[in-house]
């Protein structure tokens, strides 16, 4: 019975996706081959090493090391996301997880799955690489600009602010309707002039008369569409 457990253990650490390593008083005992080949080790050139050598530096080492042991001494399991290295020095985005052997001190036995994350790190830092141009242009733009949900806004640049005579800021989350002059009969019209329009796909535009928060108007070429996630188109 012992065998066959021991048969079955084998296949799913075999079987595994993840990388995973068990260590006995930080030295490696076992690595699955998903492990190696994460890493691009031959199988069992790892065996026996110390739980170093992986990370980019000395000190990310001793760094990880220390807290590992401190979160799995107090029965926690270690969750980091870091830059390791394979062994052609190529570095690469990790996930390490680790917690202690079951029935053993955390100081003896310890197992640590590995996942490489590095697409899905590539693709947060494009994603914020792209929010910051986007951003600096929503800045930048000599036009009010104003992202609008359910008839409030949910986000407008500083010139949109400073057509209406508001501090920064001070828009965000006010009713679209106070920005408009027209009598509530007329905005509700238009109102839904504009959503069936750019619920059509379509692009709306109407010069109007806005008003700004010291109960001055003025007028405006509007111009409407729907966002990627659905956008009232101003009103």
């Amino acid at each position: 019975a012992l065998s066959e457990a021991l048969k079955r253990q084998n296949a799913i650490f075999a079987a595994s996706p993840f990388g995973i390593c068990v260590f006995r008083e930080s030295r490696r005992v076992m690595a699955s081959p998903a492990f190696e080949r994460m890493f691009g080790y031959e199988p069992g050139e790892l065996d026996g090493t110390e739980s170093g050598g992986l990370y980019a530096s000395k000190e990310d080492t001793e760094r990880v090391r220390d807290a590992l042991y401190a979160h799995i001494a107090h029965g926690e399991t270690f969750d980091l996301e870091i830059r390791m290295l394979r062994k052609d020095g190529t570095p690469f985005w990790c996930r390490v997880c680790a917690a202690a052997l079951a029935g053993e001190e955390a100081s003896r036995g310890v197992v640590v799955l590995y996942a490489d994350i590095t697409k899905r790190k590539e693709a947060e830092e494009a994603l914020r690489s792209a929010h910051a141009e986007l951003d600096a242009i929503f800045a930048s733009a000599t036009t009010g600009v104003a992202l609008v949900r359910a008839r409030r806004v949910e986000r407008c640049n500083p010139r949109m602010e400073e057509m209406h005579g508001y501090a920064r800021g001070e828009l965000t989350g006010t009713p679209v309707r106070v920005l408009y002059a027209a009598p509530d009969d007329e905005f509700e019209r238009f109102a839904a002039e504009a959503r069936a329009t750019v619920e059509r796909g379509e692009i709306w535009r109407r010069e109007q008369l806005l008003i700004r928060k010291d109960r001055t108007t003025f007028w405006a070429r509007l111009t409407g569409l729907m966002g990627r996630r659905p956008l009232d188109p101003g009103c």
